[in-house]
């Protein structure tokens, strides 16, 4: 029962998102970023994990469902009404292999074949000259600025009569140096942003091809909740899928076995009016 609570709350926290909600609300950590930028590649494995996820829920819950009904089965249930209680398990037990084989299958055909996909390295090199891109753009600009302070020091300097020849040559020979450093890291930072652009082309297609890849997969597994979706609706009315006959025709025969009048008699007979009581009788004493 605690985990019948569980999935209520679980639910409970899943309604107030509404398929239109917008993704900038949510808690997604990819919403908003190129698929191309390093690591963004996951959110195709972590599309599939949570398929998965969602699966693996479902079939718990097809499974509560039956271990509820067996704990039912074993309360004070008489005759007719057990019968129905234990065959309603079989019959909702066959919907349960069919989850059970879905989730299975996304298990060893989509995520374990994503995972090894991530195994590999596709964005390393990228990833290398970005981090690198980063860190030159950061140096760049940081001596930028020095040297736009050294220059004010310098203008500063320049304009004070009472500063020395010393003072002035300093300041010039520190503004002199900052700008062959804002130079030289200018120049690196240039040259690691035509490394990315050189890059750039065969990244992309390989990060296209995995996320054609994912997409496969992606399509596999939606279909595969399609028909469980469809099983769900047709549980009771499909005529020729063997399982839901089988389904449909178990419920049949169980709920014909039902019958209130012959359980309360079967009731009375053994527990109930029927039953032989001893009264009391009143005992003389004999002497």
């Amino acid at each position: 029962m605690s985990q019948s609570i569980s999935y209520l709350s679980t639910m409970q926290c899943i309604l107030p998102q509404s398929p239109t909600t917008p993704e900038r609300f949510l808690s997604n950590p990819y919403y908003g970023k190129s698929f191309c930028e390093p690591d963004q590649y996951k959110v195709a494995i972590n599309r599939c994990e949570d398929g998965f996820t969602s699966c693996e829920l479902a079939l718990e819950m097809l499974k509560d469902l039956v271990n509820e009904l067996e704990r039912c089965s074993k309360s004070l249930q008489l005759k007719t009404n057990r019968v129905v209680w234990l065959e309603s398990v079989k019959a909702i037990e066959k919907l349960a292999e069919r989850t059970d084989d879905i989730a299975d299958n996304i298990k060893k055909n989509v995520i374990d074949e994503l995972v090894n996909y991530k195994k590999f390295s596709y964005d390393k090199s990228f990833r290398h000259v970005k981090t690198a891109k980063d860190e030159a753009k950061v140096a760049y600009h940081h001596t930028s600025g020095k040297l736009h302070r050294a220059k004010r020091a310098e203008d500063i300097t320049s304009s004070d009569v009472s500063s020395s020849d010393e003072e002035k040559n300093k300041a010039k020979s520190c503004v002199d140096r900052y700008e062959k450093e804002k130079e030289k890291c200018k120049n690196v930072y240039a040259k690691l942003i035509n490394d990315m652009e050189s890059k750039k082309s065969a990244y992309q297609g390989e990060m296209f091809k995995i996320l054609g890849r994912a997409d496969d997969f992606e399509r596999k597994r939606l279909e595969h909740f399609k028909l469980m979706f469809t099983a769900l609706q047709q549980v009771t009315s499909i005529e020729n899928d063997t399982r839901h006959t089988e389904m449909l025709e178990k419920f049949q025969r169980a709920i014909s076995k039902h019958n209130a009048d012959s359980d309360i008699e079967f009731f009375n007979k053994n527990y109930g009016c029927e039953t032989r009581t001893k009264w009391p009788d009143f005992e003389d004493v004999h002497q």
